[in-house]
């Protein structure tokens, strides 16, 4: 393998995993939590509720409604700060999926994949807290890799489907009849201009761009997990993503796949935040190593 791309069990730089970790516990914070709190919030207020996905499931009481909303933000403040990390990212995984579970409009794709993130981050065995990050201690920390190859290759999977789905609808593949559709609501301040432009040339080529959204996607999921493409994959996804959180729609997958990204940096910047931190000798000579538009 390339320099910079070990293999599953080989062990990678502690403050990289940390740094996700912490980065997607901005993500819950600010996204996941008050979404998920709001269902359930709404739920237990309501007498009246359709069957769940498995009929085994419990209904929640109201009290016990509001005990999981307080638990979920505990935990997801327990992630940010590195306490307990393991068990706040399973415990905020179960409670999203039992959240989804409750009622079939609470599912969302977006939602399903940052659930996945949050238990296979509870995998990760770094043990560094947000304070150890911050100041730059452990330099030398590692632990297992297998929890990054994971989630390469969970990327890997929502956009490789991401692709197929496009293939097989009648909406994309060589017609891209889906782009001709009503435009999307202006979001972005300032970019009002850039977002009508995109849109007349989404009407203009349709079929163009359908076919290279599917190749982009399938790059991706290749680029994902093929050692040595890391660059690439790192290139396509924050230019892909941010296409489609300014120029079509925002939302939190964008920030959950270039939060992802972290698992492809180089290993030499990886060690953490700090700008002063010298890395370790044996860091510091290894190199570097969709779903659909409106969904």
């Amino acid at each position: 393998m390339p320099r910079g791309e070990g293999g599953w069990l080989d062990p990678v730089p502690a403050y990289r995993l940390a740094t996700l970790r912490a980065c997607l516990a901005v993500v819950t914070l600010v996204f996941h939590v008050p979404k998920f709190n709001g269902l359930l919030d709404a739920y237990t207020r309501s007498a009246f509720h359709v069957a769940p996905a498995f009929a085994w499931i419990p209904t929640p009481s109201r009290g016990a409604g509001i005990a999981l909303m307080v638990l979920q933000h505990a935990a997801a403040w327990c992630l940010f700060l590195g306490w307990a990390p393991r068990v706040a990212g399973w415990l905020l995984a179960g409670a999203g999926a039992y959240i989804m579970a409750l009622d079939p409009e609470h599912y969302s794709h977006n939602a399903h994949f940052h659930l996945t993130l949050l238990a296979l981050i509870g995998c990760a065995s770094d043990r560094i807290s947000l304070r150890r990050l911050i100041l730059g201690r452990d330099d030398d920390a590692r632990t297992p890799g297998w929890p990054e190859w994971l989630i390469r290759a969970q990327l890997a999977i929502v956009f490789f489907y991401a692709a197929l789905d496009k293939v097989l609808s009648p909406g994309w593949g060589l017609t891209g009849a889906v782009l001709t559709g009503p435009g999307f609501a202006p979001h972005a301040p300032g970019l009002a201009g850039l977002q009508q432009l995109n849109q007349t040339v989404l009407g203009a080529i349709p079929a163009v761009l359908s076919v290279a959204t599917i190749a982009t996607e399938l790059g991706l999921a290749i680029a994902f997990v093929v050692p040595g493409l890391s660059a690439l994959a790192i290139a396509l996804s924050v230019g892909f993503m941010t296409y489609l959180e300014f120029m079509v729609r925002p939302g939190v997958f964008t920030w959950d796949v270039l939060i992802a990204l972290l698992v492809l940096s180089p290993r030499r910047i990886a060690a953490g935040p700090s700008f002063t931190r010298r890395p370790a000798p044996h860091l510091a000579s290894t190199g570097p190593s969709c779903r659909g538009w409106t969904g």
